[in-house]
């Protein structure tokens, strides 16, 4: 959805008035923090910064890890180690 913005005076700063419509549906708050930035064709653009809450990927990624077998190392981690692992393929 695009929407007609107002710039106004404030202070001896400019702000861009958001109309509340657009706001809702791109569930921006008043408070938030948005980034703004120009593309090649002089299009200014809002977004808002990613989160750093994680939605739960990372953790089930890590409880998969956990699940993994243990490598069988025999002498260590020597070249010829590798090689046993990976097949005969260079390590």
């Amino acid at each position: 959805m695009t929407a007609t913005c107002v710039v106004t005076r404030n202070g001896s700063s400019a702000s861009v008035v958001l109309p509340a419509e657009w706001r809702k549906e791109n569930g921006v708050e008043v408070g938030d923090v948005l980034e703004i930035g120009m593309d090649v064709r002089g299009q200014i653009m809002f977004r808002k910064p990613r989160s750093r809450v994680t939605d739960g990927r990372f953790d089930r990624l890590l409880s998969l890890v956990g699940s993994l077998p243990d490598v069988p190392w025999t002498n260590g981690d020597l070249p010829s180690d590798d090689k046993m692992l990976l097949g005969e393929r260079d390590a």
